[in-house]
């Protein structure tokens, strides 16, 4: 009783956060309440800590624009005049130097999206003095159709490097922000293989999920994922296999073996295969079930991930004091998730209801999560709304902590808490958005 009391007493810390965003390209709205930064260390792996209470309410406001591509407009021949464009084509003599032409249709074959974010922050947290920020986000991607089956696409994004997150915050006396490859990959359709897809490189993540309790959505993974999707009436069978390069390691001190750190070749990998059926009787009504593992070499006294000096809510060992953090436990995470979409029989709106469940068999204990879920309608036109509650309760050990969602908690693992949003569309392309989390850190033990 005295944890539930807890959870539902929200006074500890209240963050406000509003931003204007100014979106151009396909599918960018979907990203755009984005992610602040780790608040403070999580390493608990001493004496348990006292539950922290951590509530935050963000509200936002986006404009954005939508376009097929934004060079499909352009005409090849009208860029070229008439007599060059014929002079191009005529038989090139001995010694003479020229551009050859574009084809006709190369504009169709680019597509450019991304967006731009401006956003306000205020936080109070439990124990903490209070911060005010300003903080920014600016993504751009290129896609570019190779072939009728082969696409290539490349991105940039602000950031200094955190795996989830984009943000910058506007300080050190206007100085310039850093910008990073967000995307460098290869995606690959084969055609004697209908469903079967192939990507290579730092590409948007190919995982199946319902919900952002094991992957922030700012997180690009590396290396090589294989998916198959095929329809066998109202019932399609999703699979995916995916390797991805983590840490690669060249005789660095980054293994602790003794109490002390030691040199290491050793990489670390994450190895993941789904396995899912998504049921559709009807254009209005969905229920999709799924599982998953997730196998990461290389991480029990190991470094921890992204940086070195932080736990990110796992459990951790310090060897000789030192700030360097090593990882306890392997992480051997399984998961199941399930989905419902169905049509309103009051409303006539879409609903949808989602959760899931994560253990890492590794540790005996503070070693599961899951979250829980309901989203009413879809906010896609102007004077449409939506609105969206979940729950979620991820243990310590439960899943790596470098990649879980910024914004619940602070970040990282070992919290649970409440998520509302709403979502409403002022006009075209122009979105308010108000987002509260209230939520309970550092609940390892109890």
């Amino acid at each position: 009783m005295e944890k539930a009391r807890t959870v539902f007493d929200f006074p500890a810390r209240f963050s406000i956060i509003a931003f204007i965003a100014v979106a151009m390209g396909k599918g960018c709205y979907k990203h755009f309440t984005g992610n602040p930064d780790m608040i403070g260390d999580f390493e608990h792996s001493g004496p348990r800590h006292l539950a922290r209470r951590v509530n935050r309410t963000l509200v936002g406001i986006m404009v954005s624009s939508f376009a097929a591509g934004a060079f499909s407009a352009l005409n090849a021949q009208e860029q070229v005049p008439r007599d060059a464009a014929a002079a191009m084509q005529a038989p090139a003599k001995a010694g003479d130097a020229r551009l050859l032409p574009l084809p006709s249709n190369w504009t169709d074959r680019l597509k450019v999206n991304g967006d731009v974010r401006i956003r306000g922050e205020y936080t109070e947290k439990e124990d903490d003095p209070s911060r005010e920020r300003m903080r920014l986000r600016a993504r751009l991607w290129l896609d570019a159709m190779i072939s009728d089956n082969l696409k290539a696409v490349i991105g940039l994004a602000t950031g200094d490097g955190d795996p989830a997150s984009s943000n910058q915050t506007m300080d050190d006396a206007f100085s310039r922000k850093p910008i990073r490859l967000d995307l460098a990959y290869i995606d690959w359709r084969p055609g004697f293989a209908p469903g079967l897809a192939l990507d290579a490189g730092k590409m948007r993540n190919p995982c199946l999920v319902v919900d952002d309790l094991i992957w922030d959505t700012d997180v690009t993974p590396e290396g090589l994922a294989l998916g198959y999707k095929r329809g066998f009436g109202p019932v399609e069978l999703i699979a995916n296999a995916m390797a991805f390069w983590v840490d690669e390691r060249h005789k660095v001190m980054e293994k602790m073996d003794g109490g002390a750190a030691q040199s290491t070749d050793a990489d670390t990998l994450l190895y993941t295969g789904q396995l899912g059926f998504k049921y559709k009787p009807c254009d209005t009504a969905h229920v999709l079930v799924a599982g998953s593992y997730y196998h990461y070499q290389n991480m029990a006294g190991y470094q921890t991930l992204c940086d070195g000096t932080m736990s990110y809510g796992n459990s951790t060992v310090s060897p000789g004091g030192s700030a360097d953090k090593y990882y306890l436990y392997e992480y051997r995470i399984w998961e199941g998730m399930a989905e419902l979409g169905l049509t309103c029989p009051l409303t006539g709106l879409p609903v949808r209801l989602y959760g899931n469940f994560v253990k890492n068999a590794d540790p005996d204990s503070d070693n599961a999560g899951f979250m829980a879920g309901i989203r009413f309608n879809n906010a896609s036109e102007a004077n449409t709304f939506a609105v969206d509650y979940n729950y979620s309760r991820l243990e310590k050990d439960a899943v790596v902590g470098a990649f879980t969602d910024r914004d619940r908690w602070g970040g990282g693992t070992d919290g649970q808490g409440h998520k509302v949003r709403g979502t409403y569309m002022l006009a075209k392309n122009l979105a308010l958005d108000v987002t509260v989390f209230l939520d309970e850190s550092a609940i390892s033990g109890e």
